[in-house]
């Protein structure tokens, strides 16, 4: 009976160690693809450049297309290649350029968008804040987890 009681207590022990290691290595997993969509997020919005401004020796972003490149991206991976059982998404977008700072976000299933505009930048920048907001990406009681999120910046390098 001894032995049982043992085995029983070991068995139980592996099993929760297994499932916090699967589900920690499916939150890394998920940081990791979050990382690589918030940077070319960043990177494909920071190209969105008004070519008229260019021509003239400014950088100025179009923001509007910028951050559309952004939500679309974002959401094309919440909607094939997310593995989590999302509850809804964030992303914050800064733009630096010749005009000045821009800032919007914007919210899944909210229909609230921000636009702030203020102060010069000398170089020209995105900087994106993705957050997804998921049902316990850890399992169990010890560790609660609920969001990922992940913060880049994407800067042009002038001449």
């Amino acid at each position: 009976m001894k032995s049982f009681i043992v085995s029983l207590g070991l068995l139980i022990i592996m099993a929760t160690t297994l499932c916090y290691a699967e589900d920690y290595n499916k939150f890394i997993h998920e940081q990791m693809h979050l990382k690589a969509v918030a940077e070319e997020c960043a990177a494909g919005g920071m190209l969105e450049i008004n070519q008229y401004e260019y021509s003239l020796g400014r950088i100025v972003v179009n923001k509007d297309d910028a951050v559309n490149y952004a939500w679309l991206h974002f959401k094309n991976y919440i909607d094939n290649i997310c593995s989590l059982d999302v509850t809804g998404v964030e992303m914050n977008v800064w733009i630096y350029d010749h005009e000045g700072i821009y800032y919007r976000q914007m919210v899944l299933n909210k229909e609230d968008e921000v636009e702030i505009l203020s102060e010069n930048s000398q170089t020209p920048a995105m900087k994106i804040q993705l957050i997804i907001y998921a049902d316990a990406i850890i399992r169990g009681g010890f560790i609660n987890i609920d969001s990922l999120s992940r913060e880049t910046v994407y800067e042009l390098v002038l001449p």
